[in-house]
């Protein structure tokens, strides 16, 4: 990096900044997996140590846009859209309109080799 002169952030730098911001110390890991055959959606998930937020990363690593329905169970989370994020290879932490739960869960569309992240939180 040549210090002090400009220089241009590139997408692996984006792609780990969206991965960490959401992260806090004390998080836990909770299961969570792709179903069906599907090889190149990875999803990963995060609680919050006081249980009332939950972060779900899903990376799409196929180079085609992907269609994924997201369950989340527990009662408790169905009635709370779902706040999106997305780094893809056209937008870098890009804050997408929230996302509502329906019946079957949250269905959305993924970009070819893009990461979004959900974020939801309960309100009590």
């Amino acid at each position: 990096m040549d210090w002090g002169n400009d220089y241009e952030l590139k997408k692996p730098y984006w792609v780990f900044r969206r991965w960490a911001s959401p992260l806090v110390q004390g998080m836990h890991v909770v299961d969570a997996t792709a179903g069906g055959s599907e090889r190149d959606v990875k999803p990963t998930a995060f609680l919050w140590a006081d249980g009332k937020s939950i972060v779900i990363h899903v990376v799409n690593m196929a180079e085609e846009e992907k269609s994924i329905i997201l369950l989340v169970i527990g009662a408790a989370w169905r009635s709370i859209p779902a706040a999106r994020q997305r780094t893809s290879a056209t937008e870098n932490m890009a804050t997408l309109a929230p996302i509502a739960v329906e019946a079957n869960g949250i269905s959305d569309t993924l970009p070819a080799r893009s990461l979004t992240t959900y974020r939801m939180t309960q309100v009590k």
